[in-house]
């Protein structure tokens, strides 16, 4: 029900049946005191590509009181980004910065403060070690990580998981039957 803007160099799931219960998959991941929260609630949305994910998020969640800052190093991307939350009504809840994550995201927590909740949906290298501490330095109250590499992933949840989070749900969604695309939508609660 949502309209998206998706320049040539942006990345963007291409099975849209699939991508849709990624999207619910991301969206049942949600621990309730995200779904319930009543008070100003942010959400980080790093790797956000054309921001469907987050949106994706605030249009399920459907509360003003949400707010939404994405970070994406490709800069069309981010262009599509504030582009479709203006198509989809959410330029006033909706921020998106342009960088490389490891580097960006410091000056967002910097600027923003603590999130309730981050959303890392990182390309198949995974998440850079310098960033994975900036997330563990935010202490959000949970972190949804998606991911396209299972390697990677593991790698990544190692350092994630060794101190301040702990894995409290995992759902695999294949994307391409047949082959050996998944993604795995995981939700890490603080301990």
């Amino acid at each position: 029900g949502k309209r998206f803007r998706i320049s040539a160099g942006s990345f963007y799931q291409v099975n849209p049946t699939q991508t849709a219960r990624l999207y619910d998959a991301v969206y049942n991941a949600l621990p309730e005191e995200i779904i319930n929260a009543s008070g100003d609630t942010l959400i980080y949305d790093i790797y956000c590509g054309i921001g469907t994910i987050g949106m994706y998020l605030l249009s399920r969640l459907n509360k003003p009181n949400f707010s939404l800052v994405g970070v994406e190093y490709v800069s069309s991307a981010v262009e599509n980004a504030k582009k479709n939350a203006a198509y989809n009504g959410f330029s006033s809840q909706a921020e998106f910065l342009c960088g490389d994550a490891s580097l960006v995201t410091p000056t967002v927590i910097s600027k923003y403060g603590k999130p309730s909740l981050i959303v890392l949906d990182p390309p198949r290298k995974g998440c850079d070690a310098s960033l994975i501490e900036t997330v563990l330095s935010a202490e959000a109250d949970c972190i949804i990580y998606v991911s396209c590499n299972p390697s990677t992933l593991a790698r990544d949840m190692k350092l994630l998981c060794a101190d301040k989070y702990v894995c409290t749900s995992i759902q695999p969604v294949d994307m391409f039957p047949r082959t050996g695309h998944v993604e795995t939508v995981i939700l890490l609660s603080r301990k």
